[in-house]
């Protein structure tokens, strides 16, 4: 009698958290009266501007935003040089300067040989596991551009093989429901195809409790 009370416990609470996701999962969720780094992810529609937000997506709000609206990001198209310029005042609670100038010159090395989604999907196709292809990433941008730095650490994280606790990598599982989002709305609100720059992630499946 307490397993099937405990069940349909359950189940209430599952129909209750479902109905909110239904009800918060839609563009209208993404505005200045509700602030959301994924607001600045959804202007751009681009998987490394996406994961830039994700990353720094840590504190305040409203101090996460107003750092993000303040990046240029079409430094990723621009010299190494110009990065290291424009980036040299830029900093963000743990990082510093040169953190800030580091990820987006290993950003713009790793785009310029690829896709973020191919190195993911290199990763976790092996044994279609999540954290392999956040491991790959995470490999691939720390290999990209050597650097090192308690706040910089701190940003990318470290390789993990946990799937539960602190140590689940949460902002780049907001990274890759955030690419998610942002493809995948469009095309329910307004029926027609996701722009031909936007992240691919969708064909993934990413379990929430892996």
């Amino acid at each position: 009698m307490r397993e099937k009370n405990s069940t349909n416990s359950t189940l209430k609470v599952k129909k209750l958290l479902d109905a909110e996701v239904a009800k918060r999962n839609c563009i209208e969720e993404i505005s200045l009266e509700k602030l959301d780094p994924i607001m600045v992810a959804h202007r751009y529609r681009d998987e490394t501007i996406s994961l830039i937000c994700a990353l720094f997506s840590y504190g305040n709000v409203k101090q996460i935003v107003k750092f993000l609206d303040s990046l240029d990001f079409s430094l990723l198209k621009s010299s190494e040089e110009k990065i290291a310029d424009t980036l040299k005042n830029h900093y963000y609670r743990f990082q510093t300067s040169e953190d800030v100038i580091a990820l987006f010159i290993a950003l713009k090395r790793v785009q310029e040989q690829g896709s973020l989604e191919q190195i993911f999907k290199t990763g976790y196709d092996e044994k279609s596991n999540v954290l392999d292809g956040i491991n790959a990433l995470i490999t691939t941008i720390k290999a990209s551009y050597p650097h090192r730095s308690k706040g910089y650490d701190f940003l990318l994280s470290k390789l993990t093989c946990k799937s539960k606790g602190a140590g689940t990598l949460k902002r780049w599982m907001m990274f890759l429901l955030v690419v998610l989002f942002i493809t995948l709305v469009p095309v329910v609100l307004t029926g027609s195809v996701s722009t031909p720059s936007a992240p691919k992630f969708q064909r993934l499946v990413v379990p929430v409790s892996q």
